[in-house]
């Protein structure tokens, strides 16, 4: 669970620039649509399952290793 005292971290590494924005958690949803984080927030899509395949189409496994593009998971 993300607390508030986070929060307010990650805003001051915005603002002081110690964390690279694509590193901030505070920017990960900056562009997605309103439409999209309903359906996440409704349980319609599954942010897990998602972010599991993006990190297959760039041939990593669910630790962010390499693995290439045409292995299973746990490969």
């Amino acid at each position: 669970m993300v607390t508030k005292e986070q929060i307010k971290g990650w805003n001051e590494a915005a603002i002081n620039g110690t964390m690279p924005d694509e590193e901030n958690p505070i920017f990960a949803f900056g562009m997605t649509s309103t439409k999209l984080l309903v359906k996440f927030l409704s349980g319609e899509l599954d942010a897990t399952t998602m972010m599991r395949h993006e990190l297959r189409n760039r041939g990593l496994n669910d630790q962010g290793i390499y693995i290439g593009f045409n292995q299973k998971e746990g490969a």
